[in-house]
Parts: structure tokens; sequence; C-alpha cells
């Protein structure tokens, strides 16, 4: 039982090392127990993911390949403090941006607030860390380690159902000209 212990204490040490590694728990505004989504893998649970999805989805069975974890946290509003969580995404904000994160997108409309964050090491895309607040509906935190190849991340978007950042972009009124702005 001890080793067992130790290779998990080991593995969580690595991935925090990892460069685009981001805690989402570190913000303490979802509580895992009441999210309605609650996603987290990491070594052998994403190559499973990867082996079961490589005959029917071979993109998004390489881009799994490359990741170290993929955490997503989904909560409804009505599970949510909206100051605590603006104050939440502040924190998450200005942690990224003092550890060297590239800020891709950023939309504040009518209370609504979407940040996309980019990690960069050695011209590759090392991290994605997505903050959404959906005052009217829900907040998502997504955090991905690992190597991510720009190409094939529309096949993850679609396998889980989330917009490409073109739609996104294009739904949100003003935010194709904001995120253009902060390039």
């Amino acid at each position: 039982m001890f080793l067992g212990w130790t290779a998990v204490a080991t593995a969580e040490e690595s991935l925090e090392s990892h460069p685009g590694y981001f805690s989402l728990d570190d913000l303490e505004i979802i509580d895992p127990n009441g999210s309605s989504v609650d996603i987290s893998l990491q070594g052998a649970m994403l190559r499973l993911v990867g082996a079961a999805v490589l005959q029917e989805e071979p993109e998004l069975a390489e881009l799994v390949s490359q990741m170290a974890s993929m955490r997503v946290l989904v909560a409804p509003i009505d599970e949510i403090d909206p100051v605590a969580a603006t104050a939440a995404i502040a924190k998450g904000v200005a942690t990224l941006e003092e550890k060297g994160w590239q800020r891709v997108v950023r939309v504040r409309e009518e209370g609504e607030q979407v940040h996309v964050y980019l990690k960069e090491v050695d011209g590759q895309i090392e991290g994605l860390t997505l903050f959404v607040f959906e005052p009217e509906d829900e907040m998502t935190l997504i955090n991905i380690a690992g190597r991510i190849d720009v190409d094939l991340l529309g096949a993850l978007s679609q396998a889980f159902d989330v917009p490409t950042l073109e739609e996104a972009l294009a739904e949100t009124p003003g935010a194709a000209a904001d995120a253009e702005e902060e390039r």
C-alpha cells in the first residue's frame, strides 16, 4: 500500500512541475462534489481514452496521446457565488500571467467572462487554460497540460461538444474585435 501511495505522490509532483499544468482546485470556486461535470484524466487513463477513440476519432487519439493531463470542471450557476466567481477568475488570470502564460482571448460582456490562455515553451504549446463564467447558466474551468497541436484542437472541441474558438467568437458580439485587440 505504501508503494502505491508513493507512486501516486510522484505522479502528482511530476504533473505539478509540467509547464502547462494549472491547478483548477486552487481557485476554490467549484467544489468537485457539487459540479455537474468533473473530468480528471492523466497517465494511464488518458492512454485508455486515446486507445478507445483511436478507430473512430484518430485526430482526437493523437491529441490525447500528447497530453499529460486534462481537467474539466463545470458547475451550474446556482452552486456558485457570482462575486466569488469573479474574484476567482481574477486570481486565476493573475497567476497565469505571472507564470508567463499568453492570453489569446478575453471577452467580458454583460457579466459573461471568457478567458483563454496558452503556455508556450520553445515554440510549442504545452498548456491551455480556459475560464468561462456565464452568470445566467454555468461556470466552466478547463486545463490541459501537454503538447497541444492547434490543428488537432478542433477534434477535441468536437468530441466534447465544445464550440471551436472561431464559433465562440462568432457567437459573442464584439468578441472578435476584442480578441484581435489583445493579440
